[in-house]
């Protein structure tokens, strides 16, 4: 009897969650990024997302990462949204069709000129968090060409970095960058 209630409870909190996702999505496809309600809606996302993959699933089905890359491209939006924004992102890309929508929608070359923008430290770490993702070495989606900026700039983060979660983010991505190259390393060291 317990199981059966512990199933059923499991059951129910994952349709509330479900319907909760469905909501910020169709609240994000029609939001524009620059209100009050977009951060709170996109940090609720976030948490709900880390729950599961089923949820995050549900998420890219609904089209979040459509909505959240035409926020950052056409919306301009304020720092803290445009943090959240990225690490929305970068949780969607932790299942491998997040990652591979965002590429198909441009989100490569999104994420490198957001990790190479010296405007704000704290959006170019979430760039690099998103930056793991595509480059993690058991699943890497992309092989980058031109690292010597990129590596200049994880480095610059590394040093910038004031929490532990920010360092984290800037080594990981750091990592997965260098060892996709031979001479990744020895770029480091310049």
């Amino acid at each position: 009897m317990t199981n059966f209630f512990a199933i059923l409870l499991r059951k129910t909190i994952e349709s509330v969650l479900l319907v909760f996702v469905r909501i910020i999505s169709k609240y994000l496809s029609e939001g524009n990024g620059k209100d009050r309600m977009t951060p709170i809606c996109l940090e609720h996302l976030i948490h709900i997302c880390l729950f599961g993959d089923e949820l995050c699933i549900e998420a890219i089905q609904k089209n979040c990462i459509s909505s959240v890359v035409k926020m950052m491209k056409n919306d301009q939006p304020p720092e803290n949204t445009l943090r959240y924004l990225l690490r929305t992102l970068a949780v969607l890309c932790g299942v491998s069709k997040g990652a591979l929508v965002l590429l198909t929608q441009g989100g490569l070359d999104l994420v490198v000129d957001r990790l190479l923008s010296v405007s704000s430290a704290l959006c170019s770490v979430e760039a690099a968090g998103i930056l793991t993702q595509f480059t993690n070495p058991q699943s890497a989606f992309i092989r980058l060409q031109h690292i010597d900026p990129i590596i200049a700039r994880l480095l610059d983060l590394v040093d910038l970095c004031t929490s532990g979660d920010s360092l984290l983010l800037a080594t990981a991505a750091l990592n997965n960058v260098t060892h996709q190259h031979q001479n990744g390393v020895e770029i480091m060291y310049k």
